[in-house]
């Protein structure tokens, strides 16, 4: 463990962190009787992600559909978790969506705050999150995005994307 609160790895200065970076984004629902992708981390350089997952922070609308993340590079779009998402339809306050499953096939784990909930989804692994790389694509934007359908005209409601990282690369961040 180091006394300074920073590091330096690969010739760059880095906040020192024992087990990861953590970064936040409020994102709002107003899409239109449409898909909509939010954008929650831009991708510098190349990170491993540690924990992925967003808490609602006002009500979701009544529908709120196909729920997932994805990685977007402005030709490609990745999975990082299944397009076939679950509902988040009139979630309430406090209600939680991570990325707990070992691959991009496995859906949002969600949990629904109208009652209270509990989750144990480490039988596979033996930790909550499943860590995965993420890297930037080379002279492009790349994001990780939230993406969501909705037949409300419009929806509403908003979340807090969290995320934990470890930069992998010099110029490795999510900002």
């Amino acid at each position: 463990m180091s006394n300074s609160p920073y590091t330096i790895w690969n010739g760059k200065l880095y906040p020192y962190v024992e087990d990861g970076i953590f970064k936040n984004k409020d994102i709002t629902f107003t899409a239109n009787n449409t898909t909509a992708s939010e954008v929650c981390f831009t991708v510098t350089g190349v990170v491993l992600i540690k924990a992925l997952w967003g808490e609602v922070t006002t009500a979701i609308g009544s529908n709120h559909t196909a729920a997932h993340f994805r990685l977007n590079d402005q030709t490609a779009q990745i999975s990082i978790t299944a397009a076939v998402g679950p509902a988040l339809s009139s979630f309430a306050v406090g209600s939680w969506v991570g990325r707990c499953g070992a691959s991009a096939a496995d859906v949002l784990t969600v949990k629904n705050a109208n009652a209270g909930f509990f989750s144990d989804d480490v039988a596979f692994t033996g930790e909550f999150f499943v860590p995965f790389l993420v890297g930037k694509k080379s002279g492009a934007l790349t994001q990780v995005e939230y993406r969501y359908s909705t037949t409300d005209a419009p929806t509403s409601g908003a979340m807090r994307v969290y995320c934990k990282y470890i930069p992998l690369s010099a110029d490795g961040a999510l900002t």
